[in-house]
């Protein structure tokens, strides 16, 4: 379920920047393309959850990239806020932190890094939060496919990621090990929303 798509210009659009599909397709009437496979997609925002985009069939790209769930989309969004209102206020304009971004020489196949830090447009460091399961040699290769390109690596992991390997590893790997939760939460009129919670451990 990605959060960003091609425009009939061939320019990338972020469901991020709009509040609902109304907005979307006022802004942007032509439709919507997948950056990797080329095919026709959609927008949608289901009832309280992430507003996103959607193939009508699955992507055909051969670039490595994962089923996500809606627990993702939320960590990758927060992560994007964050990180996005640091480098603001950090003030270098060189600094620019991007959604979804594809490194085709990483792998066999390519990798899409869930957020990507540029330096003067070059990928300087992939953010990678992980959820699902996932054993500590699928870590270090992961890893190794971003350092080869010469680009860092920082690893948010929750969930079934969250194993005393995974963390031992990077420990070992990184010096710190960064945890995502999610919890519930009630605001105005007892409404319930889901946040993601970030802390090193």
């Amino acid at each position: 379920m990605p959060l960003k798509a091609l425009d009939s210009s061939q320019n990338a659009v972020y469901s991020l920047a709009y509040a609902n599909t109304i907005e979307l397709k006022e802004r942007h009437p032509e439709g919507f393309t997948c950056p990797y496979c080329q095919q026709k997609m959609f927008a949608r925002k289901p009832n309280k959850k992430i507003f996103h985009f959607y193939h009508a069939s699955q992507c055909t790209s051969k670039i490595e990239h994962h089923p996500e769930s809606m627990e993702h989309l939320l960590g990758k969004q927060t992560l994007y806020d964050e990180l996005n209102k640091q480098i603001q206020n950090s003030k270098n304009s060189e600094l620019k932190v991007e959604i979804e971004y594809p490194v085709k020489e990483a792998g066999e196949h390519g990798r899409i890094a869930d957020l990507m830090i540029t330096h003067k447009e070059q990928p300087h460091i992939a953010i990678e939060c992980q959820l699902a399961n996932i054993t500590v040699e699928l870590l270090k290769k992961r890893t190794q496919d971003y350092e080869k390109q010469g680009i860092g690596v920082i690893w948010f992991i929750g969930k079934k990621a969250d194993t005393h390997e995974n963390r031992q590893f990077l420990y070992e790997e990184f010096g710190d090990c960064h945890i995502i939760k999610f919890e519930e939460r009630i605001i105005n009129n007892n409404e319930t929303i889901f946040e993601a919670i970030f802390k090193d451990n």
